[in-house]
């Protein structure tokens, strides 16, 4: 990616337009409601990031969970923060050196950890574990994020477990689950959000139905971007947590 693909992902997704407060080509991307920077783009020169040749290069500075930090320095393209703090902020070079789909998860991810914080939010940080599952799809890390969110807010004392296959949310049982596995008609990059009902719900949006045992059924839902946690998936989601609440 570059910086306006970078201007124009942020415009669609969060309706931000850069900002330039030092009236040249830096730009600042903000929050509407809180002002604070989620990205800062730059025009930096090769040898300020370790690298040789003295011509220019645009960087993205963006905050970034401090667990995945090291190892995103490992990666081409990442570099410590530059004339930010390097512990909560990375920079990544805007030359096609990183992936756009990881450029953009943590664009979503900085614009989480920068906004304002919800009155009755549940616990929403990130563990480890979480980070490492979507290592493998990185651009399903948004839509997570979403469901996390919105499902903590109403139940801040869902218990969450990361397996190898899937991250499971729980209260007497488990309830809801995510995962990347396979079911008919799938797009290439999708999240699978499944839940647990005492009857099969009829939808269109329901990719697959199956009775693992009498009257439990599991439903699957293809998920490809955060706008598609809505109030009827969140519904079904609710239906099967008061379920295996009952049980």
């Amino acid at each position: 990616m570059d910086r306006q693909e970078i201007f124009e992902h942020v415009k669609q997704q969060y309706g931000t337009e850069p900002d330039y407060p030092w009236k040249d080509w830096n730009a600042v991307l903000r929050h509407k409601d809180n002002n604070k920077w989620y990205g800062v783009v730059l025009k930096v020169g090769r040898d300020k990031l370790g690298l040789s040749g003295d011509e220019a290069v645009d960087v993205l500075n963006v905050k970034c969970d401090p667990v995945l930090i090291g190892s995103l320095r490992t990666q081409p393209g990442f570099h410590p923060a530059y004339h930010m703090n390097k512990e909560k902020w990375i920079s990544v070079r805007l030359d096609g050196s990183a992936p756009g789909d990881e450029i953009k998860s943590l664009i979503a991810m900085s614009y989480e950890l920068t906004g304002t914080k919800k009155k009755k939010r549940g616990n929403n940080i990130m563990t480890a574990d979480e980070l490492l599952f979507f290592d493998k799809m990185k651009s399903m890390l948004p839509v997570y994020l979403e469901l996390k969110e919105r499902l903590m807010e109403l139940h801040p004392d869902v218990f969450i477990k990361v397996s190898k296959t899937q991250i499971s949310f729980k209260n007497k049982y488990i309830f809801a689950m995510v995962s990347f596995q396979r079911v008919p008609k799938c797009p290439k990059e999708y999240l699978l959000v499944s839940f647990g009902l005492s009857y099969e719900k009829q939808s269109p949006r329901i990719a697959a139905a199956t009775e693992a045992c009498r009257r439990r059924w599991t439903h699957h839902v293809v998920i490809r971007k955060p706008e598609e946690i809505d109030e009827e998936l969140m519904g079904w989601i609710e239906e099967a947590c008061q379920f295996s609440n009952s049980k």
